[in-house]
């Protein structure tokens, strides 16, 4: 175990520029996201002006038939990529947990959509929908695209649970007489709950986030918040965009955060 996580008295005796260094580094990842939340309550019609608080661009945007519909794009894409990759992500990780060879290139395998660059993935699998399923784009290999993602965030995590989960319940159970769905209902999936709970999460927030698949795979009638949130930019950049792209970085953290809590959980 790292020193400094066994001896935390340690850290106070860290030289004061690396203290320094590191405020910097926070600094810098977080003051434009600050900086965007701010002024989204700008009355200021220019996106960097601050011109007094208020809050109607986030009124403005309940009343945005288009961005509404982005909206009902990007739930039902995450929730329905969502569920695909729990009903083939958790399966996954509790065969590969099962595995006794070749469980590294297994596991590379699964986590090669989050791993290989968005571009790549997203021109095979246009190149696919278009040859292998003759899909046109739209919603249906959107949701295929960002199962990918979904499922192997899901691996990633239930994965995880799995490494400390101890295998000889299963073999008790079975002694005593419960059977092998019994035991898999009554033991290993409470275990797995949160880490599944929490991979599902994190797969909607991904998600409503990914930009570069849904992109690449949309169609007409099909756009999602990112392609309507990039669509503004290019024709003017207002507080209105600031508002919406707040509005998801909540939504994000809270995602972020709730699969945080799940994952604590014992």
């Amino acid at each position: 175990m790292n020193t400094l996580t066994t001896h935390p008295a340690l850290l106070r005796h860290l030289p004061w520029w690396l203290r320094l260094h590191t405020a910097a580094v926070l600094v810098f990842l977080y003051l434009p996201v600050i900086t965007l939340v701010v002024f989204s309550f700008s009355n200021s019609p220019s996106a960097m002006q601050w011109g007094g608080f208020t809050t109607k661009w986030y009124a403005q945007l309940s009343e945005n038939a288009r961005l509404l519909r982005a909206a009902g794009n990007s739930a039902l894409v995450a929730a329905s990529s969502t569920a695909i990759g729990l009903l083939l992500g958790v399966p996954a990780a509790i065969g590969h947990a099962s595995l006794r060879r070749h469980r590294t290139r297994v596991a590379a395998s699964l986590l090669l959509p989050i791993i290989a660059p968005d571009v790549v993935v997203a021109l095979a699998l246009k190149l696919w929908c278009l040859t292998a399923f003759a899909l046109a784009p739209g919603l249906t290999p959107m949701i295929l695209g960002h199962s990918l993602l979904s499922l192997a965030y899901v691996f990633l995590l239930v994965s995880a649970r799995l490494d400390r989960f101890d295998w000889r319940l299963l073999d008790a159970a079975r002694d005593l007489g419960a059977s092998t769905t019994s035991a898999l209902r009554l033991i290993l999936f409470p275990h797995l709950w949160p880490a599944i709970a929490g991979g599902a999460l994190l797969a909607i927030g991904v998600s409503l986030d990914e930009y570069v698949i849904s992109s690449f795979l949309s169609g007409p009638g099909s756009s999602t918040v990112p392609i309507e949130t990039a669509s503004l930019i290019r024709k003017t950049f207002t507080p209105e965009i600031n508002a919406l792209a707040s509005a998801l970085l909540a939504l994000s953290a809270c995602l972020a955060a709730a699969a945080i809590l799940l994952q604590r959980r014992r």
